[in-house]
């Protein structure tokens, strides 16, 4: 029996985390193949593998893209390439004492060849000493190099602090993550735990950094028991107001399609279509509820926005650094999600469809906590042996054309069982990456532009083609249902713009004038709400359901869809949801980067905002049940999950 104890996991971790080994020998033995070298089935799960790899990396540091993920041998090798990448004689960098050898001997050589390396002092326990450094920050400075902990005394350096001063500057931010990234950067700072716990858990010094992240969601001023009856009392007042909504006469089914970077692209400018490649949406709008559609992210973010719409939260609500999709699991049982609406009484069945497999966004943990009986990924949906003619997949992910029928397959089976449908669906076929060849050259719709180059219009092709067999499926889906005698209505929008990047590493958006450049730092509030988002649409195969809105146009977005489906369907609703329908009245959108009113109007952030005390105070009682729910002593969050009386 081997009773080494090891403890060199600074330089190389042991054992590996379960499921290393095997996920290896099963590339080796089951896929074996180069992605992005074939149009064949095991080339595409090896290019979805490490798609999924690239999110739950990303999501893993909470970063911005995950074709900002870059694979390397290993951390040695990647500080090398970026260090030998990034700098050119003449330039200055400033780095520590305390780092790696993997990035001290790269930059003593990158001395002999022109580059200036200046050293920020530390103490003789290793901390770095952040007076003066904002001087030190001049002009010449091309990059500041920094790990974030010590392989040899653990020192945590302030990365947080060091890299707002270089983002205010324009100055390259590199951080040697070797030591943190899976341990500091992969705990849940939103968890609250009694202190011996956490420090049983996560040792002392980690978990007084992770209480110093969850005390920076601050508490409503005067919380406590009383403030909270108060704040209950006033929502009850202000949902009195409305009257209340007649019983609907029947009920539907409702057909939510997620729509994979679909948007109404004949509103960029500088192109031109031979015909109209979205003739289907534009048709459905003289029958439906339709409206720009503000999508909070650009090129990512799909699981965010599913959760925000769903459970109507957003990131703003918690501590810094927490993802919405990896709570602990009773934050999902806070409140009762959208699906629970119609599920808990009103004789609905709600099921989820996703077009890929179940690896992202920690969707299988999640969607059964928020009212969804059933999961149905890629494999399962092909499993359904509904009749089909033609291939499942297009490009590198399944059609949405025969992901849409599999929606109505699973309709018309519930609806058999004497129960309505709730089916939230997701597709796949648009997804990124926009190769010239992902669709096999394929586009059915001529398209010019005299700014872009041909390199440019390959790609821009592909974004085409995308959306107009969306479009197409969108067509054949409400023809169908056309054909049907079971109610239903569709809401239909896409989950964010594609982030186009062409050939040069420019956007389509930045090449068109849409947008100053690729850093939203220097956009204005206009820009960021035109490309943070998309277009929906609500439509039903019997106009009666619409309420006389058939023909109209609303903004709406990711937390005020949900309100605005209960409001139509006139279904009994909490008083969670009462009052998120009443904030999507005043707010759209509010995130650190920006707000839109319910107006649509964009604003730099909600203290900028044109808002009356009434909308301010909507806000905050929207915050106070949150902070209560999610941080506080759930004062009323049972009473928020009663029905508005």
């Amino acid at each position: 029996m081997d009773k080494t104890i090891y403890l060199d996991n600074a330089a190389t971790s042991l054992p590996k985390a379960p499921g290393v080994g095997e996920a290896m020998a099963d590339y080796l033995e089951h896929v074996g193949c180069n992605i992005g070298r074939g149009g064949y089935q095991r080339a595409w799960d090896a290019a979805g593998g490490v798609l999924a790899m690239r999110e739950k990396l990303c999501a893993l540091v909470n970063g911005p893209d995950p074709r900002n993920v870059c694979f390397t041998p290993g951390a040695t090798y990647g500080l090398n390439f970026l260090l030998h990448g990034l700098l050119r004689p003449g330039d200055k960098v400033l780095t520590s004492p305390m780092e790696h050898n993997a990035v001290l001997r790269p930059l003593e050589q990158l001395k002999s060849k022109g580059v200036s390396v200046e050293y920020l002092p530390c103490t003789d326990r290793g901390e770095l000493l952040p007076d003066g450094l904002a001087e030190r920050l001049t002009e010449d400075v091309r990059a500041v190099v920094l790990t974030h902990a010590s392989n040899v005394s653990g020192t945590l350096f302030p990365i947080g602090q060091v890299g707002a001063l270089c983002r205010e500057r324009g100055i390259f931010f590199c951080v040697d993550g070797a030591q943190t990234a899976g341990a500091v950067f992969q705990v849940d700072v939103n968890t609250r735990l009694a202190a011996a716990n956490s420090h049983d858990t996560y040792g002392l010094t980690l978990s007084l950094w992770r209480d110093c992240f969850l005390q920076a969601k601050e508490s409503p001023e005067g919380y406590g028991e009383a403030y909270m009856q108060q704040v209950l009392a006033r929502i009850d007042e202000i949902l009195a107001e409305d009257s209340a909504a007649p019983a609907p006469a029947v009920q539907p089914n409702i057909i939510v399609a997620q729509s994979e970077s679909f948007y109404d692209l004949t509103r960029l400018p500088g192109l031109q279509y031979e015909r109209d490649p979205l003739e289907n949406f534009h048709a459905l709008e003289s029958e439906g509820i339709s409206g720009t559609f503000h999508s909070h992210y650009l090129g990512y973010g799909t699981g965010y926005l599913e959760m925000s719409m769903l459970y109507g939260i957003t990131g703003l609500d918690f501590g810094a650094g927490t993802n919405i999709c990896f709570l602990e699991d009773d934050a999902y049982e806070k409140f009762d999600a959208l699906p629970e609406q119609y599920t808990k009484g009103g004789g609905y069945r709600a099921e989820m469809l996703h077009g890929y497999n179940d690896s992202l966004y920690n969707r299988t943990v999640t969607y059964p906590m928020l009212g969804f009986s059933e999961l149905l990924f890629s494999a399962d949906i092909q499993a359904l042996g509904f009749p089909w003619e033609g291939g499942v997949y297009g490009g590198y992910y399944m059609r949405d054309s025969y992901f849409f029928r599999a929606m109505l397959d699973r309709m018309e089976d519930i609806n058999s069982s004497g129960e309505r449908a709730f089916l939230y669906g997701i597709t796949m076929e648009n997804h990124q990456p926009f190769d010239p060849e992902k669709f096999n050259y394929e586009c059915q719709i001529g398209v010019t532009s005299e700014s872009l180059s041909e390199e440019d219009m390959a790609i821009v092709r592909v974004m085409l083609e995308g959306i107009t067999r969306a479009d197409q499926a969108l067509g054949d889906l409400t023809d169908a249902l056309r054909e049907s005698e079971e109610p239903t209505i569709v809401v239909f929008f896409g989950d964010h713009r594609p982030n186009l990047f062409m050939t040069d590493g420019d956007t389509v958006y930045t090449k068109l004038g849409l947008c100053p450049d690729n850093d939203t730092v220097g956009w204005t509030p206009e820009e960021i709400s035109d490309l943070y988002s998309t277009d929906y649409l609500m439509w039903a195969n019997d106009g009666a359901l619409l309420q006389g809105q058939a023909g109209t146009r609303r903004d709406s977005s990711i937390t005020a869809i949900g309100p605005q489906l209960l409001e139509l369907t006139g279904q009994p609703v909490t008083r969670y949801w009462a009052l998120l329908e009443k904030v999507s009245q005043v707010c759209l959108t509010n995130t650190e980067l920006y707000f839109v009113d319910g107006a649509g109007t964009p604003s730099a952030g909600v203290e900028e905002a044109d808002l009356s005390d009434e909308d301010r105070e909507l806000l905050q009682l929207r915050e106070d049940v949150l902070y209560d729910a999610m941080y506080g002593q759930q004062y009323i969050t049972a009473e928020m999950n009663e029905p508005v009386q």
